[in-house]
């Protein structure tokens, strides 16, 4: 179980713990905005999943690894839950409202996978009956006490609401504000932080003047950098896309070379061509304990079938 005793205003981006779930033999059948870049390569994208998966383990973050599905979109776990302390430190899972059938599917699954992490008392359900409230957590881009969320053809403001009510009911010390999600799918596409008041920003995604984060903006050409995964103050994690007309994402990295010491890069092409991004593909479940390099495979939940050190 995942306990601790770190207040919300000490809780900085320290990424400790993820789970991940494999790519899905049908990604090819999810929904994509960006279908002229062709459809995806499975074996490709379990090497890519893999070399991600890696980079983490390599940066000091325990990665837990599950089995695929076969719903088309279950490897973006991250849009599934969301993981909040509350006031006595102790870490709470909100589960999502997916706003399709097909990604309500995944909730189960999801669930079952917290199991393995939380007590069941720690993970919280949404109402069986939601009405117009949808949420997904590829729209909430949390970040110390603050929580933003995206209003998305996934996620809109009755879901907000909820969400803002749930986490007042869990800390009152998390402030939940609302941005229109354009340009993207979900919001952490478009929008990722590098510290507690700083985003970098993809500029499909127009943001409002009353907007209350500082942001760098990306050039147009490198919006889908704009989804990074910091792990600590040294260390970020960003994408490569070796299949497109960008490869390196010269500017990024070289602006995030100016704010951490390490900056480990991964290919994404294939997750790109299905509006995925490097933040989707992980639910993390620890930003502020201890490191565990430790990575396991299991087959299904509370069973391990095959685990790697860090080289």
């Amino acid at each position: 179980m995942i306990m601790g005793a770190i207040s919300v205003a000490k809780d900085g981006i320290r990424v400790q713990s993820v789970v991940m779930v494999e790519p899905s033999k049908n990604m090819g059948k999810g929904h994509t905005t960006v279908g002229h870049l062709g459809s995806p390569d499975y074996d490709l994208a379990m090497h890519q999943h893999r070399a991600y998966a890696t980079a983490m383990q390599r940066a000091g973050i325990s990665v837990f690894m599950y089995p695929a599905t076969k719903e088309a979109d279950s490897h973006f776990i991250e849009d599934m839950a969301g993981v909040f302390r509350d006031q006595y430190g102790d870490i709470h899972a909100i589960v999502a409202m997916p706003a399709t059938p097909e990604r309500a599917r995944e909730v189960g699954y999801a669930i079952d996978i917290l199991r393995d992490h939380l007590p069941a008392s720690n993970i919280i359900l949404p109402p069986k009956s939601t009405g117009v409230a949808t949420l997904e957590f590829g729209d909430v881009v949390r970040f110390s006490g603050n929580v933003l969320v995206g209003l998305s053809n996934r996620s809109n403001a009755a879901g907000a609401a909820w969400l803002k009510d749930t986490l007042a009911s869990i800390n009152p010390n998390y402030t939940l504000s609302t941005v229109k999600v354009e340009g993207g799918l979900h919001a952490d596409t478009c929008l990722s932080p590098l510290n507690s008041r700083m985003l970098i920003h993809d500029p499909a995604m127009p943001l409002p003047k009353s907007f209350g984060f500082e942001t760098i903006t990306l050039p147009h050409s490198e919006g889908y950098a704009a989804s990074v995964l910091v792990v600590d103050s040294s260390t970020v994690i960003m994408p490569v896309d070796t299949n497109h007309e960008i490869n390196g994402y010269k500017f990024t990295a070289g602006l995030l070379g100016n704010h951490y010491k390490r900056v480990l890069q991964v290919p994404m092409s294939e997750f790109h061509k299905m509006d995925g991004s490097l933040r989707c593909l992980k639910l993390a479940l620890v930003w502020d304990s201890g490191p565990d390099v430790t990575l396991s495979y299991l087959a299904h939940p509370s069973q391990h079938i095959k685990s790697a050190v860090r080289q």
